[in-house]
């Protein structure tokens, strides 16, 4: 509700804005109302009225030229060819009826004035097609012909210099400054408002994209822990052994856990624990039958690098469960070769004899862009008959570095600078003492596979 009361308000000051400009457009066609009236002054009063009647009907085309000019700037909509020619030919019938009207012995005065007034109005009718430049040219032409049409006139002779000035200066005032200026201004204002509501799509389209890849994330993994124990208890149940009641109270521990995870997913909160991600991986690989072993060899790096990494663990390691026929997987957290970077190097043998290159899905796309806002990478590779996943991100002086950079500060907590051991948990699965991987392992042909 507030986004859309906030939209509208920030469309109702846009729209007050555009009519504002626009307004300031057609108001100062007005002004040829009152220059083209001012050239029969002196004569009869009729011909003031019929003057200011002649200004009035040219800018009346001039604003529908105007008119069509903006939407072409604006909206790229074509300029009809039918409002050129009304252009050309209100002009020409406004400077032969000033001659007829106004001629006689001050004939020069008359062209220069009728020419001067028309051809600047209907130039600043056109300002929003034209450029700048091309709009300077015309102006200056057509103070050059006013000029040259000066030259020689005595009667203009005592005022030649307010005569060569006013030539000069109005039509690039009107056309350049009022006309071009103030429709620039207006396609501003459009552009600033398509930049603002295509920020505000972007925004959403980041917040979906973020909503789906967390929710991959943790329903994913959390509903291959439930198939898995639940297939387990009913194979403990069906075979008459102890345990399957504690399996199945599991699942509802992670059911539960999993209704909370998605609360937290659903207001942006979601964070993920690198212990309690390999904790849990080891469980899981565990229940499906899987020898796990996991090795800390390098310091661990800064809270942001540690959140991806546990992301990392918990997609890599459902989809071993999912997607492959693993026996084995080892999770290794080793220094990289250059000591300034921290990889997790995930591997399993469950890839299949004809597989070469490896295909990457929603889950691993999301893992290279949660690793690249780290400044890290993702590399998926198949070696030797295993399936190798290996995530770089920077360590601890890099990472403090990186961060300093992005938030001001190097300030870190003391807490992650030291190496935090990690103490494998031993497996929940409750079993008959007997090894996983032999013929009695109850999930033998039984691990749910897509």
């Amino acid at each position: 509700m507030e986004l859309r009361q906030a939209s509208r308000a920030r469309r109702s000051q846009t729209d007050s804005l555009d009519l504002l400009i626009r307004g300031t457009l057609y108001s100062i066609l007005l002004f040829e109302v009152f220059l083209v009236a001012q050239i029969f002054v002196g004569d009869q009063g009729g011909l003031v009225a019929v003057g200011a009647l002649l200004g009035l009907g040219h800018g009346v085309v001039c604003g529908l030229v105007l008119r069509g000019s903006l939407g072409t700037m604006l909206r790229g909509e074509p300029l009809d060819r039918r409002l050129w020619w009304a252009l050309g030919g209100a002009a020409v019938v406004m400077v032969a009826a000033i001659l007829l009207l106004r001629g006689g012995e001050n004939l020069a005065g008359s062209i220069r004035l009728s020419l001067l007034v028309v051809g600047s109005f209907s130039l600043y009718a056109i300002s929003p097609v034209w450029s700048a430049r091309r709009l300077t040219v015309a102006s200056l032409v057509l103070s050059g012909v006013v000029l040259a049409l000066t030259t020689g006139d005595a009667a203009a002779g005592d005022a030649l210099v307010v005569v060569v000035a006013f030539a000069v200066l109005w039509p690039l005032f009107v056309v350049v400054v009022a006309g071009r200026m103030t429709c620039w201004m207006l396609l501003l204002v459009w552009q600033l408002d398509a930049a603002r509501t295509a920020q505000a799509q972007l925004a959403v389209a980041e917040e979906r994209l973020r909503f789906s890849r967390d929710l991959h994330d943790v329903v994913g993994r959390t509903l291959s822990v439930v198939a898995v124990k639940s297939e387990l208890a009913a194979e403990l149940a069906r075979r008459g052994l102890d345990g399957a009641a504690e399996q199945m109270l599991e699942v509802r521990q992670i059911a539960q856990d999993s209704l909370r995870e998605v609360r937290t997913l659903a207001v942006g909160y979601r964070t993920a624990d690198l212990d309690a991600e390999l904790a849990g991986a080891r469980s899981l690989l565990r229940s499906a039958g899987i020898d796990a072993r996991t090795t800390m060899l390098a310091e661990l790096p800064g809270p942001a690098e540690r959140e991806v990494l546990a992301w990392v663990v918990r997609e890599t390691t459902t989809n071993v469960v999912r997607h492959s026929d693993a026996r084995r997987c080892t999770l290794d957290l080793m220094q990289g070769d250059d000591d300034t970077t921290v990889l997790l190097v995930v591997t399993n043998d469950g890839i299949a004899p004809d597989a070469s290159a490896p295909v990457s899905g929603t889950g691993l796309t999301g893992l290279r862009e949660r690793l690249s806002a780290v400044g890290g990478r993702l590399d998926v590779r198949v070696e030797g008959g295993t399936f190798v996943v290996s995530a770089t991100v920077p360590g601890l002086a890099d990472s403090a570095g990186d961060h300093a950079e992005r938030s001001g500060t190097a300030t870190r907590d003391a807490d992650w600078r030291s190496p935090v051991p990690f103490e494998p948990t031993s497996p929940t699965v409750s079993t008959d003492a007997t090894d996983p991987t032999d013929a009695t392992d109850p999930t033998d042909g039984a691990t749910p596979r897509d």
